[in-house]
């Protein structure tokens, strides 16, 4: 019905019927779009075709939609939540798309769409075409699989693609009234791209699956491809326990994040499944190129390589508190990309690293998280290797923090807690982390050692000296911290106690000795350990002597550790940072520089922590030297220390030294009870970088 107002004309909303599964002719479908076309203004396409399920089976393409309409299967007689309302493209011809859509501000409802196929090297072939006008809506229809949901009926090419498209909307999340699709058996379940297509939503479908989501019905590509646009959404917050999108049984990645894409948020999304056990087959989400990308309160499982992979050039990327678990590789890796921050995730029981930066991985951020561990930081569920892996050159990149909220809990894991690894692989920090051991100080130790650093990694930091850098290493079978290869890796103000080997160990495993002026070479040039002499603590004040000798006519500083406990092998480890003598020179011939005289004692103004209950003196620990006490009496052991130093030694004591070859044994001392309570430790840290032992020096 036409009017006319002040010399404009408009159409009257009309409802155009489809009453047979003809090709064309009245009551077609067919007819009815090319009815809404010609009416100007929103139409609906309403179905009575009989009652219950109708198939209608198109010749040809179906004219595209250049005016707004509303396409409700829900009219069709008998409907009651399933669509009933089939359009095959069996008979339309290659490069026939099931519903293609210019107009913009059009909604399609309730229709079964399969059987598209694709032209050879041409389009066509998608479920649902959009591009142009936007702010179309998808909502409860089946897309790519037969009428009842079980079977793929597949269109080869995207079940939804959004070509330079904004605003459009692809399911919705209400729970109270689901208005999800079911998108799978196609090429792409979704695909967005072009420019223009910015602030899609792809919301509360499931994708990939059977409509029991226990089936793999896998779109044959991925599930969600986004390859362009900004501000895309998929997810969101849900209105109740259930994932927004599931996503999970495709053949490639759950979700591909690419190339021009910005500013994309996955949200409250079920990406692969662990209950039942229904990955896709690729990553969970790749993220590859694309920039300002924000992952969020995801389940990502079981999926068939990595949970989340970030990749060539992808930066700005928010990878926070989702549950990334059971995934046949990583739980998230990052190749070849910067300034990308991990917070707050639970990464556990994943079939490599928990987490791994590689080649080219520079500036990204790690914090936060629970690695090898359950959500309460308490049980292990470690991943199969490493909690953390750095290599293969990543340079420059944090795990951990000062503050208490950028800690890592790095626990369970079936390899090493952190393993530093490969020449180029240079500049990292490792600060502030739980390795090994929970908050509440409870045993949870990763499998070998909870820091490695091997096959040549240079210049890397464990810990740091200013408050919270620290990290806590315990209860590791093998070394507090190892370095195989590599020099300048740096190891202070870390509380190192009860692990099973050295503290602080340099190549190779066990005490390496001092030698004369420090002459060999070998991980942070071997760099001999200091030989504590007396510590005592009197009015607040720890004084504390010993001697350092190694390469002439050099400056180097010296840290200082406590620990509570003795240990048995001699070279304890440091428990408690007290303290650094800075600019400690070595004479010209290499003669070991002396703390013992006068004004040469080193006072601190941290006392060593008294135990008045202990039956026994803390073992001293010293450049070098670890004194292990009885009631009365200490006598000293060989034992070392130092921010790189030789070898450092296991559990309660902890000072790190350099010095050239060991001291000679010093006879056994009477140390009245109340100034010697704890191991002390003295760790060496040449300005050269050339620590022997790397310990927390």
């Amino acid at each position: 019905m036409r009017s006319r107002n002040s010399g404009q004309s408009f159409s009257a909303s009309v409802t155009f019927a489809v009453i047979n599964t003809n090709d064309s002719g009245p009551g077609s479908l067919r007819q009815a779009i090319l009815g809404a076309n010609a009416n100007s203004g929103l139409d609906t396409i309403a179905f009575s075709i009989g009652s219950g399920p109708q198939t209608i089976a198109p010749l040809s393409p179906l004219p595209t939609i250049t005016d707004p309409v509303i396409i409700d299967g829900t009219t069709q007689p008998g409907y009651a939540g399933a669509p009933l309302i089939e359009i095959s493209g069996a008979n339309a011809g290659s490069g026939a798309d099931g519903l293609s859509i210019m107009a913009g501000n059009s909604t399609v409802l309730a229709l079964v769409i399969n059987r598209f196929q694709a032209a050879f090297l041409g389009g066509g072939g998608n479920g649902i075409f959009i591009s142009g006008g936007g702010g179309n809506v998808v909502e409860r229809c089946f897309l790519g699989t037969n009428a009842s949901g079980t079977a793929v009926l597949s269109n080869t090419g995207d079940g939804v693609l959004v070509s330079s498209s904004g605003g459009n909307t692809i399911g919705g999340n209400n729970y109270l009234s689901p208005k999800g699709n079911l998108i799978s058996g196609n090429g792409n379940g979704v695909r967005i791209t072009g420019a223009g297509s910015d602030g899609n939503g792809v919301l509360g479908n499931q994708i990939g699956t059977d409509i029991t989501g226990t089936v793999a019905l896998g779109n044959f590509n991925n599930g969600i491809a986004i390859l362009a646009g900004s501000s895309n959404l998929i997810g969101g917050n849900p209105l109740n326990s259930r994932p927004n999108n599931s996503i999970a049984g495709n053949q490639k990645d759950g979700i591909l994040v690419s190339g021009a894409a910005t500013g994309t948020q996955i949200m409250f999304n079920g990406i692969g499944s662990n209950s039942p056990v229904l990955g896709n087959a690729g990553n969970g989400i790749q993220i590859s190129g694309a920039s300002g990308t924000t992952v969020e309160v995801n389940g990502i499982a079981a999926n068939g390589a990595n949970g989340i992979l970030i990749i060539s050039g992808a930066t700005g990327t928010l990878v926070a508190t989702n549950t990334v678990f059971a995934n046949a590789f990583n739980g998230i890796i990052v190749s070849a990309a910067n300034g990308n921050t991990i917070d707050s995730n639970f990464i556990r029981s994943n079939g490599t690293n928990g987490v791994r930066l590689r080649s080219g991985a520079s500036g990204n951020v790690v914090i936060g998280n629970f690695i090898g561990t359950d959500s309460a930081g308490t049980s292990g569920l470690g991943n199969t290797l490493e909690g953390v892996q750095i290599n293969d050159g990543a340079v420059g990149n944090t795990i951990g923090g000062s503050a208490p909220g950028a800690r890592n809990v790095i626990c369970g894991n079936g390899s090493n807690g952190v393993l530093i690894v490969d020449p180029a692989t240079m500049n990292n920090v490792v600060e502030g982390n739980l390795i090994g051991t929970t908050s509440t100080a409870l045993s949870l130790p990763n499998t070998k050692r909870g820091v490695s650093i091997e096959s040549g990694a240079s210049g890397n930091l464990i810990g740091g000296i200013p408050a919270g850098e620290g990290n806590t290493i315990a209860f590791h079978s093998g070394a507090g911290v190892f370095v195989d290869s590599g020099a300048g890796n740096m190891i202070r103000g870390n509380s190192i106690f009860r692990n099973g080997a050295l503290g602080i160990d340099l190549a190779p495993a066990g005490v390496t000795p001092n030698d004369a002026c420090d002459s060999d070479s070998g991980p942070n040039g071997l760099q001999n350990f200091p030989a504590l002499l007396t510590a005592s603590s009197l009015g607040g004040t720890t004084t504390i002597t010993g001697s350092l000798g190694s390469t002439a006519s050099s400056s180097f500083t010296v840290d200082f550790y406590a620990n509570t406990e003795c240990d048995p092998s001699g070279f304890g480890q440091g428990r408690a940072y007290l303290g650094s003598l800075q600019s400690v020179m070595t004479d010209g011939s290499c003669a070991a520089f002396r703390l013992h005289s006068g004004s040469g004692r080193v006072l601190l103004g941290h006392p060593m922590p008294p135990d008045r209950h202990a039956r026994r003196l803390r073992s001293l620990r010293g450049s070098g030297v670890e004194r292990e006490c009885g009631p009365l009496l200490c006598h000293r052991r060989a034992m070392r220390r130092a921010a790189n130093r030789k070898g450092r030694r296991r559990e309660p004591d902890g000072h790190a030294a350099s010095g050239t070859g060991g001291p000679a044994p010093l006879p056994r001392r009477r140390h009245a009870p109340e100034y010697v309570h704890d191991e002390l430790s003295l760790r060496t840290d040449s300005r050269e970088q050339r620590d022997r032992e790397p310990g927390n020096g």
